[in-house]
């Protein structure tokens, strides 16, 4: 579990990096909210593995784990549509042709 979210968590901070290079000129805030659950799902993964290193804090780095888990998973759901939502909808993009190629007949 601790490597899946470790995976999770990078991936999440590199979204915001990977989503400049591709060139998308939309706000930031959506972008940072998903880098932000990837901090979340990092801390998660540290939780839970200070909780099964020391035995007397399980009960409680499990909780703050599970708690982190899922504040990174509701960061990420909302930053993922947001930012789709705002892709879909970028004014600088033109409609897509709606007129068919014409098609010449001889004869």
């Amino acid at each position: 579990m601790f490597w899946e979210l470790i995976v999770l968590g990078l991936a999440g901070l590199t979204a915001p990096i990977c989503a400049r290079w591709a060139g998308f000129e939309t706000r930031h805030k959506p972008f940072d909210l998903v880098g932000a659950s990837g901090l979340f799902f990092l801390l998660a993964a540290s939780f839970i593995l200070a909780g099964s290193m020391v035995s007397s804090l399980y009960s409680v780095a499990y909780t703050l784990g599970v708690i982190s888990m899922l504040i990174g998973w509701l960061g990420l759901l909302i930053g993922a549509f947001w930012a789709t939502a705002e892709v879909l909808n970028e004014p600088n993009v033109a409609p897509a042709q709606t007129n068919p190629i014409p098609i010449h007949r001889q004869g």
